[in-house]
């Protein structure tokens, strides 16, 4: 689910951490633990995170459970997320880390920390569910129910922050998965207004010009006229084709199919209505489906309409 650009998270270095330049990624001097002030134990157990997160989740549990300092504590439960996170046990990161900076508005560093962590188990639970390891309905349902919280929060939390776009994408990929079109194309024309990265924003237009065509048919669109609304996006994308050919075209396909079965749907209404006049109304918007267009699966349905319609009217008279 992720777009082929810098919005990655698995890359990132994950410990932007406080003024008090913690370097995580190396390790501590100190060879004898006991000779560990609290800072340097708290920067050994981060560089165990990658080669032993059990050990390291250990540390930072031994850490929080004695008296740790005030300034270091946020940092040992941010610890205990990326252990978590690492040991693949994702709701219990999202919680930790949620716990780490708890204050309503926090630092920079700290906001950047915890959301580019957030972004990570996001996507993470969003694999698990097209993992097929992880067989089953209920669970690919629910893993994909706890991305969509975890990408929310970090919306929520961080609305103007390096992590938003990330979020919004994978928020509208996930509502998308989950069948719910309003919700994506939601998220999606969120990411359009945003906007700083073009590649990004053209993407986020052919996913929502998708998911607007989708929530028409649903019933649940989040736009007046949606369908003029996905046209629009579609076009939009004639003078700014930054977005990869194969989301425009299902994009495409899918306003196709949305309009061929409004009419398709219009043409059903007047086969079931008595009279001359009504039935002529069908056979003309049974025909202008399959001239309009073929390639729809309401074309393919139309054609087999209009040759039922051929078979009872009988052979023509002599």
């Amino acid at each position: 689910m992720r777009h082929e650009n810098a919005y990655r998270s698995n890359a990132v270095g994950i410990v932007l951490l406080c003024g008090v330049a913690m370097a995580l990624c190396r390790p501590v001097a100190a060879a004898d633990p006991a000779a560990r002030t609290p800072e340097q134990e708290i920067r050994y157990a981060h560089w165990l995170v990658e080669s032993a997160a059990q050990k390291a989740l250990d540390r930072f549990d031994a850490y929080l459970a004695a008296d740790p300092q005030p300034d270091l504590a946020p940092w040992a439960r941010y610890g205990r997320g990326r252990a978590l996170f690492a040991l693949g046990r994702l709701q219990e990161a999202f919680e930790a880390v949620q716990e780490s900076f708890p204050e309503k508005r926090p630092a920079p560093d700290r906001l950047a920390a915890r959301c580019g962590l957030e972004v990570r188990i996001a996507h993470a639970f969003a694999a698990r569910a097209a993992d097929p390891d992880k067989d089953g309905d209920r669970k690919n349902a629910a893993a994909l129910a706890a991305a969509s919280r975890v990408f929310e929060a970090v919306v929520y939390n961080n609305p103007d922050g390096p992590y938003v776009a990330e979020a919004l994408l994978g928020l509208g990929d996930v509502e998308l998965a989950r069948a719910r079109p309003g919700r994506a194309a939601q998220a999606y024309l969120r990411l359009v207004e945003v906007g700083e990265d073009k590649a990004l924003a053209d993407l986020a237009r052919a996913r929502a010009a998708l998911a607007l065509a989708r929530a028409h048919r649903a019933d649940e669109a989040p736009v007046d006229a949606p369908l003029d609304r996905a046209a629009e996006l579609l076009d939009s994308l004639d003078e700014s084709p930054g977005a990869p050919p194969a989301d425009v075209r299902a994009a495409r396909r899918a306003l196709a199919e949305a309009r061929a079965r409004d009419r398709l749907d219009r043409a059903l209404f007047y086969l079931r209505t008595p009279g001359r006049r009504s039935q002529n109304a069908a056979v003309y918007l049974l025909r202008s489906v399959v001239e309009n267009d073929p390639r729809t699966d309401a074309a393919a349905e139309a054609r087999g309409h209009l040759e039922s319609l051929k078979q009872d009217a009988g052979p023509p008279a002599p």
